[in-house]
Order: C-alpha cells, then sequence, then structure tokens
C-alpha cells in the first residue's frame, strides 16, 4: 500500500525555508533541466504542486533568464544566496530492521541518519541509487537531499553515502552514547 504523500507539499515549504531557497525569485539550481525536477516525483499531483512551486508563470526554469533574479538583486542591493541543488532520488528499502514505522519517522523528521558502518570509519548515512523498485517491501523511502553525496567512485554499484567530517552539510550527533551522522532529506514515497 502506498502513503498519500499529499503532505509533502508542507515538508516542500519547510525544506525550503529552513534550507533557504529564495521563494520571491524561486532560484534554485536546475540541473538537468526540467527534466531532472520530472523524474523526482512519481506521485502526479505532487509533481504539479512542486513543479508550479519550482517554475515561473511562464513556465521558465527559474534563475534562467535571470530577469526575476536580477529585478530582486538591484532592488535589494544586497548579495544573493547560491541557488539550492537537490541530488537524487535515492531509496532506503524496508527489512525486518527498517519497518513502515521507522520510515514514517524519516518522512517525518527529514532527516537520514547511520551509524557506523561494518566496515569502520565515521558514521556515515547510506542508501541506495535511484527511485524505489516496484517490488521494494513495506518501509521503503525515497527522498531528494541537498547534501552531495560520495562520489560514485568510492562507493559500491548502486548505492550512496554520506560520511560525517568527508561530505560537506552532513551532520555528526550522539544518541544513547552512540555517535549517528544525518542528512537533511524531502521525502517523495513511503511505502507502507
Amino acid at each position: 500500500m502506498w502513503e498519500d504523500c499529499s503532505g509533502a507539499t508542507k515538508q516542500y515549504d519547510d525544506f525550503v525555508t529552513k534550507h533557504g531557497v529564495d521563494k520571491d525569485t524561486r532560484a534554485f539550481d536546475a540541473g538537468d533541466a526540467a527534466a531532472t525536477i520530472a523524474s523526482m516525483f512519481n506521485l502526479g499531483g505532487v509533481f504539479k504542486h512542486l513543479t508550479e512551486k519550482l517554475l515561473k508563470g511562464g513556465g521558465e526554469i527559474a534563475g534562467a533568464g535571470g530577469s526575476a533574479a536580477s529585478k530582486a538583486l538591484a532592488s535589494a542591493g544586497a548579495a544573493q544566496e547560491p541557488p539550492v541543488t537537490l541530488y537524487g532520488p535515492f531509496h532506503r528499502k524496508g527489512s525486518k530492521t527498517a519497518t513502515p514505522e521507522q520510515a514514517g519517522m524519516i518522512a517525518e523528521s527529514s532527516e537520514l541518519w547511520g551509524r557506523i558502518p561494518r566496515w569502520g570509519g565515521e558514521p556515515t548515512a547510506q542508501a541506495h541509487r535511484g527511485p524505489i523498485p516496484p517490488d521494494a517491501p513495506p518501509g521503503s523511502v525515497e527522498f531528494y537531499t541537498t547534501v552531495r553525496p560520495k562520489p560514485t567512485n568510492r562507493t559500491p554499484n548502486g548505492y550512496v553515502s554520506w560520511e560525517l567530517g568527508v561530505e560537506s552539510g552532513v551532520r555528526g550527533f550522539m544518541k544513547d552514547g552512540e555517535e549517528w551522522a544525518s542528512i537533511p532529506i524531502i521525502v517523495t514515497e513511503v511505502r507502507k
């Protein structure tokens, strides 16, 4: 069963507020243009709403023409924040230990946590590259993040990771005497 992700709009609004997207000019990094944005969401209603937030009224990619951004800069007379880049899609697969309840907690917190990996090193948030496969079990989560992942030549094929102290933007914290890493995420799908 699929969770209704219509609450993703609030998550989007909270995310852009927390991470500094300029909602007046709607400046963001389009990556591979509209195709990247279109691949972000596989839920029609969420896609439509978020795309409207990311694109100007005329369908032009925000920031591409620069007219709105230029006017905002000229009138404000201040430096513009750099655009936000979203990386993904990525996913975590549900399992006996990655339950639908935990997937709900990940979606609610908008954070992906990770411990010290089996092979050692620093705390690392880990996931799989790409969208959730059609046969993924309950408890699976699909997401995007503003934190650039470890390069593909430094992770096993099909995996992605964010290591504390290595990738910029990874937050470290202690919980119950154990060190953890976390990254901010936008959840686009949760399998129940």
